[in-house]
């Protein structure tokens, strides 16, 4: 029943643009129990299970996993199966997806339409940039991880996305000895950033990027200020009604978090840190989010 889905569809979108995310997302999966096969659906589909992913909703979102894969090859398609790969800890995988070459000949041509704006393609393009240089960074494979976080933020549009490829970019200059120009790179960002637009959702990833290189340092008062910026971010988006932070922003934001906590410990706060911690704990738990679970116990240990 095309015109029940395109209905159906039309609710989520206003449920979503109005924060009832719970109820866009049980609209959105209506809408694709009546939808006829073809393009339009494989909209729907990678449109539900992103948001699915978005709101934590991990193992709903991997059931959707191989009727993603059915669909045509795409920069929207590849970026989404790398994100699931990452939430179900299959690196090698999430790799395989996110250098995939439906996103490559966006990467040739700046992902832009006519005009030079950044197209639908190109902001995928730039988001999987963007992950797979987290995967190389986690790796400790610093050079290459810049290049992929350099191409993500050639290529956003979006702010977080290219805020996000900006701290990795700065946490490798860090991890190779320069936290100096990194430190000074975030701030000259932070500052056109609160100068456009205090309220932007960038400002709480960058604001992570800082504290955590001024963890790094052991500047820990500086330090904690900046995470705890971010760390509230995170609060906030789990208020009823607000919106969710970014897959890609999310784990971000929840290291910024966990090393809070280990600031707060090395502060001495140790109550505050405990506490802290075992809040972490709890929300890593209703994310579904193993990897974040186990840096929370860590932390919380």
């Amino acid at each position: 029943d095309t015109g029940l889905a395109r209905e159906l569809t039309r609710h989520a979108e206003a449920d979503r643009v109005a924060g009832r995310l719970a109820q866009a997302s049980d609209l959105y999966l209506a809408a694709l129990r009546v939808a006829a096969r073809g393009q339009e659906r494989d909209r729907l589909l990678l449109t539900a299970a992103g948001l699915l992913l978005d709101r934590g909703e991990t193992a709903a979102a991997d059931g959707l996993a191989a009727e993603v894969t059915a669909t045509a090859a795409s920069a929207a398609r590849s970026l989404l199966l790398g994100r699931l790969a990452i939430a179900a800890r299959d690196p090698r995988s999430a790799r395989r997806w996110l250098a995939d070459a439906s996103l490559a000949g966006t990467w040739r041509t700046g992902g832009a339409r006519a005009g030079g704006e950044p197209g639908a393609s190109g902001e995928d393009a730039a988001a999987a940039a963007g992950e797979f240089a987290t995967l190389l960074l986690a790796r400790g494979r610093t050079a290459e991880a810049a290049a992929w976080a350099r191409r993500a933020t050639a290529t956003a549009g979006a702010s977080v996305t290219r805020a996000v490829a900006q701290v990795i970019a700065a946490e490798c200059l860090a991890r190779d000895g320069q936290p100096e120009p990194a430190l000074a790179a975030l701030r000259a960002e932070l500052g056109r950033q609160d100068l456009d637009d205090p309220d932007a959702p960038d400002g709480p990833v960058l604001r992570a990027g800082l504290g955590t290189i001024l963890f790094w340092c052991d500047e820990l008062p500086a330090a904690a200020g900046h995470l705890a910026a971010a760390e509230a971010a995170l609060d906030t988006s789990a208020a009823a009604g607000a919106s969710p932070v970014p897959f890609q922003a999310r784990r971000l934001l929840f290291a910024a978090s966990v090393r809070r906590v280990l600031a707060d410990y090395r502060m001495g706060a140790w109550d505050e840190a405990a506490d802290r911690a075992g809040r972490l704990v709890a929300l890593a738990a209703d994310l579904d989010q193993d990897s974040l679970l186990c840096a929370a116990h860590a932390a919380a240990a």
